[in-house]
């Protein structure tokens, strides 16, 4: 079967699932309005802050915009794909429900097939609402092919949430609970944020933090940026290896 007739196929599939889940519709313009909210939001509050005396104020020197880089890094390039991971995660647990799931081990398109499918949507669908909501904000952003490659190295938490939404969960009921969980690992990036060298190097045990680290350094110019940035996917790749195995191990124990 060409590769266009399987993407067709899953593709139609995913979308009758999405579409019949409100939740799941709610959660695509989720990113849409995160987007708006700080595009707008972020100058009007920096200004509000700035004129009442609190930020800089006080003891604090810093405006609110020295914290756009946080900002953005925390609610686009890791929510955003994490957004994106959830929505397909939520996806393969309805097929795990209607044991979809296994009926492709006996369908006559290679499992593997349909695994790489899984994996490369939510990839492909993580990177574009990186890339547009960076430029629909417009705030703390950096060159066109900087924004690509990092856009590029945070797509991979969208693969990495839905296989674990998918192999940690064995319903939406227990994938609404990880969501949770899921959720607060982001605070690693806000803690980080705050935590100096050399032990702020020590967050990089949760890999997507040195995707966000690599966006800091390339607004800083700083010249080390790339290797953090491979670094940082290198770690995801490998994490995303072992959840493809997982995935495969569960799929073949429920046949």
């Amino acid at each position: 079967m060409q590769l266009f007739q399987l993407v067709r196929i899953f593709g139609r599939n995913d979308v009758k699932l999405i579409s019949r889940d409100h939740f799941l519709v709610i959660m695509f313009g989720f990113v849409l309005l995160i987007a708006l909210v700080l595009r707008f939001g972020l100058p009007w509050l920096n200004g509000y802050l700035a004129d009442r005396g609190i930020l800089p104020g006080g003891n604090v020197l810093r405006s609110l915009e020295d914290f756009y880089p946080l900002i953005l890094a925390f609610m686009v390039v890791f929510q955003g794909p994490l957004i994106a991971g959830a929505i397909f995660g939520f996806s393969l647990l309805d097929e795990k429900d209607d044991r979809t799931i296994q009926a492709m081990l006996v369908a006559p398109v290679p499992f593997g097939r349909y695994v790489a499918y899984r994996v490369a949507v939510p990839t492909v669908i993580s990177f574009v609402i990186v890339v547009l909501e960076m430029w629909l904000i417009g705030q703390a952003l950096v060159s066109a092919w900087q924004l690509v490659l990092i856009a590029a190295g945070a797509s991979l938490t969208g693969p990495i949430a839905a296989l674990f939404y998918a192999v940690a969960a064995e319903n939406k009921v227990q994938g609404f609970a990880i969501a949770k969980f899921v959720g607060l690992a982001g605070w690693v990036i806000l803690i980080g944020w705050f935590i100096a060298e050399p032990w702020q190097w020590l967050c990089g045990l949760f890999p997507p933090f040195l995707i966000s680290k690599a966006y800091w350094m390339a607004l800083q110019a700083n010249a080390w940026w790339p290797a953090v940035l491979l670094l940082g996917i290198v770690l995801q790749s490998l994490m995303l290896v072992w959840l493809v195995r997982q995935f495969q191990r569960v799929a073949y124990q429920g046949a």
